[in-house]
């Protein structure tokens, strides 16, 4: 194959953030699922790498929620496009950490340092239309149909050129806007730094409270114009 598309069977949720338990100390994983999520970690560390190492295309559909882990992944992706019911937006400066698997560099290639720095320190969200004016999706669409009918189209038709030359625009366009595999490597590291501070786990704790442990809590679901509640 040489398209790849990511999209979400659950209409609330394109993908949601990692587990916070793994950042708690009032609510922490039993130690075999700490393990697992260390693992399921660095397994992630290694995908969003593939993203931009293999030579197919990576395209997400986003009808759902993309917050944290999700709205890192779509990022890295060769093109973006969202539905009606898309919300992109993080929560990991808010807990004390940021996102550094990636998202950060991305998410300024795209929409530049300013805007970068306006959504990511103000932990802002964005729906598909704003997402679309500030370059974080390709394209908007008026209902997931049409998009995945486009997405689909779009898929179909560069499936039909030869493989060299879309390996090679591939290369070429995150060579000349991709970030540098260091700028990557050092956001990794503090990432990593950050996550085991008492300030993301004093922040972990109060977000599991004011979540009630439920993907689908109002709290969880009004993300991220909530998180200020974590500090009130």
């Amino acid at each position: 194959s040489k398209v790849f598309i990511l999209s979400s069977a659950n209409p609330d949720f394109f993908i949601s953030h990692a587990d916070i338990h793994q950042f708690s100390k009032a609510h922490p994983l039993p130690p075999d699922l700490h393990q697992n999520a260390t693992l399921i970690n660095l397994q992630y560390f290694t995908i969003t790498r593939l993203l931009s190492s293999l030579p197919q295309i990576f395209i997400a559909e986003i009808s759902g929620r993309a917050f944290g882990t999700g709205q890192e992944l779509a990022v890295q992706m060769d093109m973006r496009f969202a539905s009606p019911g898309a919300v992109l937006g993080g929560l990991e400066v808010a807990l004390g950490d940021f996102p550094g698997v990636g998202g950060l560099q991305y998410m300024a290639k795209l929409v530049g340092m300013g805007k970068a720095a306006e959504l990511v320190l103000g932990q802002q969200t964005v729906g598909a239309e704003e997402a679309e004016k500030s370059g974080l999706v390709n394209k908007a669409f008026g209902n997931a149909e049409d998009m995945r009918r486009y997405v689909d189209a779009l898929a179909g038709r560069i499936g039909l050129w030869p493989e060299g030359g879309i390996v090679a625009t591939k290369r070429g366009i995150r060579d000349g806007e991709g970030p540098t595999e260091e700028a990557m490597n050092v956001d990794g590291d503090a990432f990593i730094a950050l996550s085991e501070l008492p300030a993301l786990q004093a922040g972990a704790d109060r977000f599991l409270e004011l979540t009630e442990d439920e993907t689908k809590n109002k709290f969880e679901l009004g993300l991220t114009e909530d998180l200020v509640q974590i500090y009130q």
